[in-house]
């Protein structure tokens, strides 16, 4: 334990409440919540192989009179401080949702967040806007509600088209609009014969009347109606609204899945994976802390399916009003195995992201050892490619942490009025890429050997510049060979046989990146001819 910090925590109450961490800056870098707060700010100390233990330098306390009131506080002081080791949903992973208003012309409005303060009807979550516009489209045709602005004195376009309620020019009454919505949840839940027929009438009165615009429409809505009923082919049959929760922890990475159901039709999934920061915070508290943030922003279930008791699963459920149950069997436990599944192979998925990106930082560590350099996170590789002098293009690719980044990599079309050799190119290209850089490279690599690498640090020395370079040269069979550092020394490739191979990929990678852009030139330039 950092036994400087020893006296002032003895000195913590053991109560409940939360606490901030703080950096040498006080700028707050973790928020936590505990029932014993003496004994959580000291676990975060006795974790004397943590690597965040040094940048802990401060901390505050805000006692609270129980377990919820500190559930409800840890999320407010994370949305308000946006603590970097806290996870923090942001505004835009949220999904679209149908809503009719509470007020006395009820209207439909398409809405990008779930409001959970709001009295109005919400109907979702739907996975994307377009899917959530061809179901509004059905509702307006088949259950008309308030459309227009009311108290036109006279029925408006949209009434006309049978899309509004009327109230434009007359008074609508309460109880219609209560009927209304009734046959719009009836609707959500799978009751939709009597509207499939109503829009089959529509369309062939339409197409008798040979009012083929408006058929056309209405073939449209038919059709996306029959798609809302058919693609449903994982139903549940408990009608209310259900959520089943699952997740996978594993190597300090979390996975959670959700699956959402609406009436008892699949309505959307859910998928975040978090890594979870050894001896800062602890996976019960990421699910706890990220079940809470995602009810915040959508529409919360009557019953929370779960595969397994939660720590304070009850204050959840005390707060956004749901029951939580873990099902033994049956279609519900059959659901939730599915869930499982889904969310082992989230964590399957990006596990392996994270071992690819460790291997890649990993052959740079080792890059930088071999050419007596720092390790090169950031790198740049130039080449240059021209026909007979014409259409003369070079372009620098960029990676970053081993990861080829092409909305950082820049290519330029280089004047052709006379002829130049390669390396007067690269000088030339050199000189218009570096002269405004505000970041240097950690290395450049260039497709030659000596003549490049002097062309390279002349101008070097013309701006001022320190860039460590290094030339991959080939053979006459146009092989990669061997690397030219920039004191020319000629160094064989690694034996790494990995690292070998990353480096000849460099080189492909930027010929591949420059001769696209090459020919897309030439080949406008011949049309031109």
């Amino acid at each position: 334990m950092n036994q400087l910090n020893v006296p002032e925590i003895s000195q913590i109450p053991s109560q409940v409440g939360c606490y901030l961490l703080q950096d040498q800056q006080k700028k707050v870098i973790y928020v936590g919540k505990a029932k014993n707060l003496r004994q959580r700010i000291a676990r975060h100390f006795q974790e004397s192989q943590s690597k965040y233990l040094g940048l802990i330098a401060n901390w505050e306390i805000i006692l609270t009179n129980n377990a919820k009131e500190a559930l409800i506080l840890e999320q407010n002081l994370i949305k308000k401080y946006q603590p970097r080791f806290n996870i923090l949903l942001r505004d835009n992973r949220t999904y679209p949702y149908i809503k009719i208003t509470e007020e006395t012309n009820p209207r439909y409005w398409l809405a990008k967040k779930f409001n959970p303060f709001s009295k109005d009807l919400y109907f979702g979550p739907f996975p994307d806007g377009t899917k959530a516009r061809e179901i509004l489209q059905i509702l307006e045709k088949v259950f008309p509600l308030a459309k227009c602005k009311g108290n036109l004195g006279k029925p408006c376009l949209d009434y006309s088209l049978g899309q509004c309620s009327g109230h434009c020019f007359k008074k609508v009454e309460s109880e219609h609009y209560q009927k209304t919505k009734q046959k719009i949840i009836d609707f959500f839940q799978g009751k939709v014969q009597t509207v499939k027929k109503e829009l089959q009438k529509a369309l062939q009165k339409s197409i008798i009347n040979q009012e083929f615009e408006l058929a056309k429409k209405e073939k449209k809505i038919l059709d996306n109606l029959n798609f809302f009923v058919s693609e449903q082919n994982i139903e549940f049959p408990y009608h209310g609204n259900c959520d089943f929760f699952s997740f996978h922890f594993q190597n300090g990475l979390l996975a959670c899945f959700f699956l959402l159901y609406r009436y008892g039709k699949l309505s959307t999934t859910e998928t975040q994976t978090f890594k979870v920061q050894e001896g800062l915070n602890e996976e019960k508290e990421l699910l706890q802390s990220y079940l809470y943030q995602f009810y915040q922003k959508n529409l919360p279930p009557k019953i929370l399916y779960l595969s397994e008791k939660l720590e304070n699963q009850e204050l959840l459920a005390e707060e956004f009003g749901f029951a939580c149950q873990i099902p033994q069997k049956g279609k519900k436990k059959k659901i939730l195995t599915m869930a499982q599944q889904n969310a082992f192979h989230a964590w399957q998925r990006n596990y392996t992201k994270k071992l690819l990106k460790n291997d890649k930082i990993s052959l740079l560590e080792e890059l930088g050892k071999y050419l007596q350099i720092e390790t090169p996170y950031f790198l740049e590789i130039l080449d240059v490619s021209n026909l007979f002098q014409q259409d003369v293009v070079a372009g620098f690719l960029v990676y970053l942490n081993g990861e080829k980044a092409k909305n950082k990599s820049k290519i330029y079309q280089l004047t052709n009025s006379e002829k130049k050799s390669d390396t007067a190119w690269i000088s030339e290209v050199c000189r218009q890429h570096y002269r405004k850089r505000k970041y240097l490279p950690q290395l450049l690599l260039v497709d030659g050997g000596k003549p490049q690498i002097k062309a390279f640090l002349t101008v070097c020395w013309e701006l001022n510049l320190k860039v460590p370079v290094i030339g991959l040269a080939k053979n006459e069979k146009h092989q990669t060979e061997k690397i030219i550092t920039s004191e020319f020394r000629e160094l064989p490739l690694p034996a790494n046989e990995e690292l070998k191979n990353f480096l000849v990929n460099l080189q492909e990678e930027v010929h591949h990146y420059v001769i696209s852009f090459h020919r897309k030139l030439h080949r406008e330039s011949v049309l031109k001819c």
